[in-house]
């Protein structure tokens, strides 16, 4: 899996950030490096969930069209194209009409449509590229709010550790309160 389009805005914003490690509004000595965490953060829950939380374009590569394609990091909101290398190495897009996406489980997938058949693919690696939205939408207040306040005791974790490890000192883990409210959004890994 890749990201195509990655999010326009983050879950947590600086101002948020900054009242949770007790940072003045008006000090703006660490904006940049809390502006990176907000990132690195994000990135990281979402790896561990296995989730995305903002809206961004994926791309799921597969050698050969499976029964049900699933897709990985949910929830999907839409699929952008289902595109394969046909047997003359030629890339096609199929009909939308061709296929169904189920978004009801936990995993979501696509499915080929009744009475229609995956085409032949040609073999080769990757030869069917598909490419979705995935994430909870693009205003951070569509993140669940769990998901948000881990981000938040994430980057101060961080921020009260980093001059730690820059002093030699051994970096605490990342705490387990973190790692608990995260761990029911989690979704079981998918290796694409």
């Amino acid at each position: 899996m890749k990201v195509i389009t990655g999010p326009t805005i983050e879950p947590v914003t600086l101002a948020e950030v900054k009242a949770q490690i007790g940072i003045l509004p008006t000090n703006t000595d660490q904006d940049g490096l809390i502006t990176r965490r907000i990132g690195q953060a994000r990135a990281w829950a979402e790896r561990y969930c296995h989730r995305a939380f903002m809206s961004q374009t994926l791309e799921l590569r597969l050698h050969v069209f499976p029964t049900n394609i699933e897709l990985p990091w949910p929830p999907v909101s839409a699929i952008v194209s289902v595109k394969y290398i046909d047997n003359d190495g030629v890339e096609q897009t199929m009909d939308a009409a061709d296929y169904v996406f189920d978004d009801y489980d936990e995993t979501p997938s696509i499915r080929v449509a009744f009475g229609e058949s995956w085409p032949t693919t040609r073999g080769e690696p990757h030869a069917v590229r598909v490419q979705y939205t995935a994430g909870y939408g693009t205003a951070k207040s569509a993140v669940p709010d769990l998901l948000r306040e881990a981000m938040l005791l994430l980057i101060g974790h961080w921020m009260n550790f980093q001059p730690q490890a820059e002093n030699g000192l051994i970096m605490a883990r990342v705490p387990f309160a973190i790692r608990d409210m995260l761990d029911s959004f989690k979704v079981e890994r998918y290796d694409a």
